[in-house]
């Protein structure tokens, strides 16, 4: 049990940290280019 927590919450933290990322991207390339 102990473990799945662990493992859905880095796979939240993972997904997060991508669209930070992703986000960052689209803040910094003009956004009309990038329609995600």
């Amino acid at each position: 049990m102990r473990t799945e927590q662990l493992q859905k919450k880095s796979q939240i933290t993972w997904v997060n940290a991508m669209n930070n990322i992703l986000n960052r991207a689209k803040e910094t390339v003009n956004p009309e280019i990038i329609n995600i």
